[in-house]
C-alpha cells in the first residue's frame, strides 16, 4: 500500500461525557436519568413549574426508550426554551413510556447553562438489571 502524503493528523477530542444512575426498578431509573440530565445541563434557579407536559414514547427496547426519553429534554430546551424541573414516570414497559414532566421557561438571567448537549448517544449505553436486582443505567452525551 502506498504511503499517504496528506497534510493532516488526527487529534483525539473527548466530545462526550457520561453518567450512571442506579435504582430499585426501571421506572425509578428513568426518572433519575431524566433528573440527572436536567442537572448536568442546567443550574436552574428555584422557581415553580409553569406547565406540565405528558410525553408518550415508543421504542424497540429499553435502551432506545431511554435515548428517546432523554432526547425529549433536548427538544424542550432547544425548540421550546423550557427546562424540565421534575419527572414522574406514569407507565413504563419494555417498549413504551408515559411520563409527566414539570416545565418552566428558561430564564437567561437566573438559569445557568452548564453543559451544551447536542445529542444522547448509543455509545456504551447500558440499561440493565444487576445481579443484586438493582437497575443500572449508563448514558453518554455528545457535547
Amino acid at each position: 500500500m502506498e504511503e499517504s502524503h496528506h497534510h493532516y493528523r488526527l487529534i483525539e477530542h473527548p466530545a462526550d461525557i457520561g453518567f450512571e444512575v442506579e435504582a430499585d426498578d426501571f421506572a425509578e431509573l428513568f426518572q433519575r436519568a431524566g433528573m440527572a440530565l436536567a442537572a448536568i445541563m442546567w443550574r436552574a434557579a428555584s422557581g415553580a413549574a409553569s406547565e406540565r407536559r405528558q410525553v408518550f414514547i415508543e421504542a424497540g427496547d429499553r435502551v432506545e426508550l431511554l435515548v428517546n426519553f432523554l432526547e425529549e429534554f433536548l427538544y424542550l430546551q432547544d425548540a421550546r426554551d423550557m427546562l424540565v424541573t421534575d419527572v414522574a414516570i406514569l407507565d413504563l414497559g419494555d417498549s413504551h413510556l408515559r411520563a409527566d414532566l414539570a416545565l418552566r421557561p428558561i430564564d437567561p438571567e437566573r438559569d445557568e447553562l452548564l453543559l451544551g448537549v447536542k445529542a444522547i448517544t448509543y455509545h456504551q449505553i447500558q440499561v440493565d438489571r444487576k445481579p443484586d436486582g438493582r437497575c443500572l443505567g449508563r448514558v453518554f452525551l455528545d457535547i
